[in-house]
């Protein structure tokens, strides 16, 4: 068996070995959890970087990955607001089907997504004229050049 054979198979063992514990973190039960839920998810996100590291593979390299990790921070600012949001309205909670938490998480990646994409069109956009109005009247020299 050539060293490819054994990157692939690896990598594909790690990516199936950590979904038990993702699902696990869906239902809210402690079958997989190690110290705390933010530790367990750690681990997990370490595990599958690895994998990808090693040998990456379509299933997660691909469009919709890079889009998220594109956008990721935005994301990270707005996701509390949508899951509260959702919460309010009455999509998500503590008690309800695996059906439902998938759904809620979903919706939650999409709305956060569309506000981090709306977010940071807005700053950039405005922030880039603002700081390209402040050089051109102050005569600043960008970048070291003359």
């Amino acid at each position: 068996m050539n060293l490819k054979v054994n990157e692939k198979f690896f990598s594909y063992a790690c990516l199936i070995s950590v979904s038990i514990p993702i699902y696990s973190l869906f239902l809210n039960k402690d079958y997989f959890i190690i110290y705390n839920n933010i530790f367990t998810f750690g681990l997990i996100f370490s595990v599958i970087l690895l994998s990808q590291l090693i040998y990456p593979i379509k299933v997660i390299n691909n469009n919709v990955f890079s889009l998220l990790g594109k956008h990721s921070y935005g994301i990270y600012l707005s996701h509390i607001f949508i899951i509260n949001l959702l919460k309010n309205i009455g999509i998500t909670g503590d008690n309800e089907s695996i059906g439902i938490r998938i759904l809620g998480f979903i919706i939650s990646v999409i709305l956060s997504l569309l506000a981090s994409i709306i977010a940071e069109q807005t700053v950039e956009k405005y922030s880039n004229k603002l700081f390209w109005n402040i050089a051109m009247k102050k005569d600043i020299t960008l970048y070291g050049g003359k």
